[in-house]
């Protein structure tokens, strides 16, 4: 699994090929089946964008926020469970599977490395309408001059698969640290919606990640198209779309180094985004720059 950015499911027989999450919901139309749940024995799959394609085709989703240990699931307890009990409840049958997942990764559990929970999609378009307040808010935020409260809010929120620069961090975990308006409605669906994740919730892992461009601006515009085709948008992609113009409008206002060189030293062959479809430099020619210093927002991922 590669999370909301690069879909599940490398094909064996075509290395080069996977399944994007809008190819995912294509498939799924074409079924035309209702399916009591979508399981992800995979890494990064517990995403908001996966749960909101998957809500037209399914009643819950069983998916992990962190990458996933080598052993994956375990079958037999969930299977037995099943046939034992096919009327089985779907979020009693998901509770088999997370903590028999728990049970089967114990010494990963033990490093907090295993994450899994049962989300009821029925519940997800509300997330979803209360993300959108949020991100309005945060839009608002933006141009009070609070991309420093927000950039380092993100910096500093809970990550998933440390080291590859994926963007994807916990919800909840961003909006306590945040602190924006908004913050207790969006935990309180988010609560909700998540029904169930056993030892496997952690601190800062609360059962939903979030797609944060951040610090690999070169594929928000491939992301944002791609989640449109099944109707994610809205006035959250209109704050990202403030937000990564003053990050790459604040590099060149500020300095001829990169957010990402600032932080963490490497050099970043991508800092100009000025050919970018979503570049728009126009847009935020009012913003502060001068009070942005780069050299403090710390990546912690």
């Amino acid at each position: 699994g590669g999370g909301s950015l690069y879909g599940y499911g490398s094909d064996e027989m075509n290395p080069s090929g996977v399944l994007y999450i809008n190819e995912i919901a294509r498939a799924l139309k074409a079924t035309g089946i209702k399916f009591d749940f979508v399981g992800f024995d995979a890494c990064l799959m517990g995403t908001v964008e996966t749960a909101y394609m998957l809500e037209p085709y399914a009643d819950y989703l069983i998916a992990s926020e962190e990458t996933e240990p080598a052993h994956g699931w375990d079958y037999t307890p969930w299977l037995d469970a099943l046939g034992a009990n096919p009327s089985i409840d779907t979020t009693q049958l998901g509770a088999v599977i997370v903590d028999a997942f728990i049970r089967h990764n114990e010494p990963a559990n033990e490093n907090g490395d295993t994450t899994l929970s049962v989300v009821a999609l029925r519940e997800i378009p509300h997330v979803y309408d209360i993300l959108c307040d949020y991100m309005a808010d945060a839009t608002e935020a933006l141009y009070n001059q609070e991309f420093t409260t927000i950039s380092t809010a993100v910096a500093h929120t809970k990550a998933f698969a440390e080291g590859y620069n994926l963007d994807m961090i916990d919800i909840i975990d961003f909006a306590e640290r945040s602190g924006l308006a908004g913050k207790a409605e969006l935990e309180q669906a988010l609560d909700s919606a998540v029904k169930y994740a056993g030892s496997s919730l952690r601190s800062g892992a609360y059962g939903l990640s979030l797609y944060f461009p951040y610090t690999d601006l070169s594929v928000y515009g491939y992301a944002k198209d791609m989640f449109s085709e099944f109707g994610f948008g809205g006035e959250i992609y209109d704050f990202y779309d403030t937000f990564v113009n003053i990050l790459a409008s604040g590099q060149s206002n500020s300095t001829s180094r990169s957010l990402k060189e600032n932080m963490t030293g490497e050099e970043d062959t991508q800092a100009d985004y000025s050919s970018y479809d979503w570049y728009d430099n126009g847009a935020v020619q009012s913003y502060a720059y001068d009070n942005i210093d780069y050299t403090q927002l710390e990546i912690l991922w």
